[in-house]
């Protein structure tokens, strides 16, 4: 079985077809101070624009969301969380 090209990351961020129909955006990053390029769209509609609205989390940046709001941990679990280190 024969497969077709495997694109590199580069490949990726020069092709010509992705950079024409300005697939690529910029999304500022407070906590590095610098904007970061972000892929774009998968599709584009003209009524309902599809747009990225704020940068990734960071790592562990919703855990008190999740935890406390989304699974009901007691604020006091999740301060023994934070002083062993786990959170």
């Amino acid at each position: 079985m024969e497969c077709g090209p495997v694109n590199t990351i580069r490949d990726v961020f020069e092709d010509l077809q992705l950079q024409s129909r300005g697939y690529w955006t910029e999304v500022a990053n407070p906590e590095m101070n610098r904007n970061i390029t972000y892929p774009g769209a998968p599709y584009q509609f003209d009524e309902t624009p599809w747009q990225v609205r704020r940068c990734a989390p960071s790592i562990g940046q919703d855990n008190t969301d999740v935890l406390k709001g989304e699974l009901g941990m007691p604020e006091k679990e999740l301060a023994v969380l934070a002083e062993m280190g786990i959170i």
